[in-house]
């Protein structure tokens, strides 16, 4: 039986590293019925998008197109055994100038036998500061507070999903609910085999954590440090934030509250509305997939009191960042 895994992140969610491991291992992983296609230049496939997606990177494009692409996974394996598994978070974009034809996906793999999507998804407060980081290590992005007012009206962050249930409905309008499987981000990386065994035991691998431990893991694409990142994008506006500048306000961050003090994006107050917001989407979408996943909830959020969130950074931490930048000066 010919079956394909539609793995479409969502992003800021362990893709890269789902991705770069699965290249990494291809042939490991075909040993054991699972097929990782190698289709251009990344390791995800995220020229497959490139229709809807018509800002996409050019080194991530393919050079016939992604229709080309998707009709030869198809024409390859629709008609051999095992499981071909494609990934990019691409696929899950939410904003309608990227957000991909589903309906005309599931007309290009209808070959074969069995689908499966695939979405990881997290708790939104926590996904927001991870996508605001993402882009804040190339461009400019917008301030925490236009983040949240903009999560709180449209339901987007950066053009990505934030209310999932939302995205269950795109999925639901071409797929049908035994073809959908939803993944809670925070269980499945603290699961004894991590996301990457998550994945493959969704994807039908039997005892995925003795395929994990055989792995030449690829672990990419961390997060820097929230606070430290923000503040060094606050001073270097209009431009990107340089390393040396981020490592400044990194070593201020921790003069003024440790060595091992962690940091948070948005104030308690917006914690406080975004939860209010989005844990009654997210217990909805719970419900709506009682039938086909029960038990499944998206994890809150939990916040050790010692955290540093936006709201406590003060005069000092800003005077001892300038002492800092100060001290690089020409004198």
């Amino acid at each position: 039986m010919a079956k394909l895994v539609l793995h479409i992140g969502t992003h800021k969610t362990a893709t890269t590293t789902i991705q770069e491991t699965f290249a990494a291992n291809a042939d490991l992983l075909r040993q054991h019925g699972l097929i990782y296609p190698d289709l251009g230049k990344a390791s995800g496939h995220h020229g497959l998008s490139h229709e809807w997606n018509r800002t996409l990177p050019a080194h991530f494009q393919y050079p016939r197109g992604g229709k080309a692409a998707w009709k030869e996974v198809a024409k390859r394996y629709s008609h051999q055994e095992g499981t071909v598994f494609l990934s990019s978070e691409n696929l899950s974009l939410g904003h309608p100038n990227a957000a991909p034809d589903y309906t005309e996906i599931k007309k290009r793999i209808s070959a074969f036998d069995e689908v499966l999507v695939v979405a990881v998804v997290r708790e939104q407060c926590q996904f927001m500061q991870s996508a605001f980081l993402e882009v804040a290590k190339k461009g400019l992005p917008p301030p925490p507070a236009k983040l949240v007012r903009s999560a709180l009206s449209g339901g987007y962050c950066t053009g990505l999903w934030l209310d999932y249930a939302s995205l269950y409905d795109q999925l639901r309008r071409s797929f049908e609910p035994e073809e959908i499987h939803f993944l809670d981000f925070d269980k499945a990386r603290k699961s004894p085999s991590g996301i990457l065994g998550e994945v493959l035991k969704v994807a039908g691998i039997d005892r995925p954590e003795d395929l994990v431990d055989q792995f030449k893991v690829r672990r990419a694409n961390p997060s820097p440090a929230a606070l430290p990142s923000w503040a060094a994008g606050l001073i270097n506006h209009p431009q990107p934030v340089e390393p040396w500048l981020l490592a400044d306000a990194v070593k201020a961050f921790q003069q003024e509250y440790g060595a091992q003090a962690k940091s948070f994006l948005f104030t308690k107050d917006e914690v406080r509305k975004l939860e209010e917001y989005f844990r009654p989407l997210n217990t909805a979408l719970a419900g709506r997939l009682e039938e086909t996943q029960p038990g499944f909830s998206i994890s809150p959020l939990t916040l050790h009191p010692s955290v540093v969130s936006r709201d406590r950074i003060k005069d000092h931490f800003w005077v001892r960042l300038g002492r800092l930048i100060k001290e690089r000066l020409p004198r």
